[in-house]
């Protein structure tokens, strides 16, 4: 069997030239006509009479190339197995033989990102499927991390299960499924354990939750009372301005009225000046103006400070002393020599 790759524009392909040679056999015509999940795009090609059949390897990786580089995983490992069987399945409904199959790891393809595994389908082949099976659990266990116990058991296990006699692809699903029943039922523990943690949690939050609530009422109410007393004493710290300002008021008005009672004052003296003067003023007769003396006798003041006698016999005598029927006025004997008033009055008092 030769084996060689080859590149066109579009795709890459891995081409098989069989030892025997292939003619138009039932299972050609059936892999070119037919396409089968699980198994790589067949087709086939003629030059000078031998047949070479194309794999379409387009965005793929072997297997042994990507196991090269990391470590296999259990779960890559039960897929492995899981599409395995699948495939077996599947080509059994169109009457292919298991050994048509070729499960060493060079022939079985990847694509890496979504981790689907495709086989290589060889019409007319003839090998012992179940030693090559065998040998292909036999390199998983030897590309197994050591480390890593779920894949080494895994691995381990169904390379034991095909150490016994008569063994089948059903030993290894059967294993596959109590290892996963097992696996699940340690993960419903962990879950389980993993949830009563969980509501641990939950009802140590609430505990939580409710000692912060407490706290929180009581920090409210704390803040309510000092607001309150805020509140009373803010309307206290108002009441004693209010105080001070009506007293600031009062005050200012007093002194106002003290600013202003000395000009009130200096009116009044001003005015009560005013009045005595204007009345020793008009007593001295500075003002042309002739005041008689009340009865039928007295004085008469006039504008030349002289006093002359009115009516009755002082009158008459005075006038007829000063001669030619006159009448006569006597002289004011004051400090120059003539009466002043009081004396005047009091000579007219006892004429």
């Amino acid at each position: 069997m030769k084996v060689y790759f080859r590149r066109e524009i579009q795709h890459n392909y891995l081409v098989i030239e069989p030892d025997n040679k292939a003619d138009e056999s039932y299972e050609i015509k059936m892999l070119t006509h037919n396409t089968i999940e699980g198994l790589l795009k067949f087709r086939v090609k003629r030059l000078d009479g031998e047949a070479q059949f194309f794999y379409d390897i387009t965005s793929k990786q072997p297997l042994s190339r990507i196991w090269e580089s990391r470590e296999i995983t259990a779960e890559e490992i039960r897929i492995l197995i899981s599409t395995l069987a699948a495939v077996l399945n599947r080509i059994e409904v169109f009457l292919f033989l298991p050994e048509r199959l070729l499960i060493q790891a060079e022939y079985i393809y990847v694509e890496p990102e979504s981790l689907h595994f495709y086989f290589c389908l060889l019409p007319n082949r003839e090998a012992d499927f179940f030693k090559e099976l065998q040998e292909l659990l036999y390199f998983l266990l030897k590309k197994v991390k050591h480390q890593n116990q779920e894949s080494v058991v895994l691995a381990y296990g169904l390379y034991q299960e095909t150490q016994k006699e008569n063994y089948g692809m059903g030993n290894l699903l059967r294993f596959l499924g109590t290892h996963t029943e097992k696996e699940e039922s340690c993960e419903e523990g962990h879950e389980r354990r993993k949830n009563m943690g969980e509501e641990d949690t939950i009802r140590k939050n609430k505990e939580i939750n409710s000692t912060q609530r407490d706290f929180i009422i009581k920090n409210t109410a704390m803040k309510k009372d000092v607001v309150k007393d805020t509140t009373v004493k803010s309307k206290a710290e108002g009441s004693c301005v209010e105080e001070k300002r009506t007293a600031e008021e009062g005050r200012k008005e007093r002194t106002k009225k003290n600013q202003n009672q000395p000009l009130l004052y200096l009116c009044m003296l001003l005015w009560i000046g005013l009045l005595l003067g204007t009345g020793i003023l008009y007593w001295q007769g500075g003002l042309g103006v002739c005041l008689e003396m009340e009865g039928s006798s007295g004085w008469k003041l006039c504008d030349n400070n002289r006093i002359e006698p009115v009516g009755g016999i002082l009158g008459a005598a005075g006038r007829k002393e000063n001669g030619k029927g006159k009448g006569g006025v006597l002289p004011c004997r004051g400090e120059g020599g003539e009466l002043t008033r009081e004396q005047a009055r009091s000579e007219g008092g006892r004429k």
